[in-house]
This record gives C-alpha cells, structure tokens and sequence, in this order.
C-alpha cells in the first residue's frame, strides 16, 4: 500500500515528488483505514505480505491512533496468520522516532519482529543534507540496539557518485553493514538526474 505521496525530503532522484498526492490528516486517516478494510475483507488472500510506505509515513505526525490502530491490527492478523510478512519503508529522516518505536514494539512482544521487514535508504548523493545523513545514522544506530531482532535492508541506489565511492573505496557496503547491523541491497537507478547517472 502506497499510502501517500507527503514527504520533506525532495531527493534529487524521487519521481513522487513531480505530482504527489499530499494528504491532508483525515486524508491519510482513511488511507489506512480503507487498507484495513482490504485486508479484513474477503479479497484479501490469507498468508499474503503487506507493505506500507509513503512519501514518508512516519514524519510530521499529527495523530498517532490512527498508526496504533493500525499495526495493532497487523499484530492481530500476524498472530493469526492472516498476514504472513509485514514491510515497513520509511527513510529515518526526522527527529521524532516515538511513533515508531511505539509500533516495533508490539512486534517485539508479540515476537514478531522476525516478520518485519523494515526496509530504509542510504545514498552517497541525492537524498541527504548534512543534517539529514546524522539523522539518519544515528536513527537506524537506536532502531537495532533497542530492537536487535529486527531485519533491516538499506537500499542504496546505484548513482554516479555512489558508484565512484565503491570503485575508489571510500564507500564500503561491508563496512556499512557492519556498523549498522544492517543488509545493503543495492539497486539500478533509473535516469531522472542525467549528473547523476553512472558511466557505461
């Protein structure tokens, strides 16, 4: 589930930001809500995957029952086995990590965080300010030692300059993965940004 296009973050090689669909909060309520409604109703085929990602889902948070509701719900359906994975796409790019926390966990109560996939970003160039990459390493940094169970995959999309850093060895996807406890899934980038494609 594409929830919402609402995002602040303006990467280079974002093509949602061109005509996003920005929702106002009652907006985004019942884009969840109508979410549970699919997954509760009779063409939802048990045992399936759910993802839910944005824009960013979890930044600039008015009404937090809304997300409660909602992966409580997903802890329901994942102990019944209706649903069988649950991936969450989020970017770690905000200050405030309490509604996330808040919905990790359950799962980790309930000893479900082996069936989330929590998937995030990391690039040379393109999404972060200087701000935003601390807020980035230290967020995923507080995500694995409070949830140390929990699979993290950090795309990395294949940019010129990322390309560069690997070929010269100032970016290690070893190293990351071992400083943040994190897999590297590395994935081609489709052309938005001419400066920022990679030589043939």
């Amino acid at each position: 589930f594409l929830v919402w296009d609402n995002c602040n973050n303006h990467c280079q090689f974002c093509f949602q930001r061109d005509n996003p669909r920005i929702f106002k909060q009652i907006q985004r309520k019942e884009a969840l809500s109508k979410c549970l409604e699919f997954i509760n109703s009779d063409k939802f085929i048990n045992g399936s995957h759910i993802l839910i990602c944005g824009g960013e889902i979890f930044d600039n948070i008015q009404n937090e029952d809304m997300f409660n509701r909602f992966f409580k719900e997903m802890v329901i359906l994942m102990n019944n086995n209706i649903v069988d994975l649950l991936y969450i796409n989020t970017n770690l790019i905000y200050e405030n990590l309490d509604v996330l926390m808040t919905l990790l966990k359950p799962m980790d109560e309930n000893k479900l965080l082996s069936r989330v996939k929590f998937t995030t970003s990391y690039d040379i160039e393109g999404r972060f300010s200087k701000k935003g990459i601390e807020l980035f390493q230290r967020n995923l940094k507080t995500i694995k030692e409070q949830f140390s169970d929990i699979n993290i995959v950090s795309n990395t999309i294949l940019t010129k300059p990322c390309c560069q850093a690997i070929i010269d060895g100032s970016f290690s996807v070893k190293q990351f993965m071992e400083e943040y406890k994190c897999w590297v899934n590395l994935i081609p980038y489709i052309v938005k940004d001419d400066k920022l494609t990679a030589n043939s």
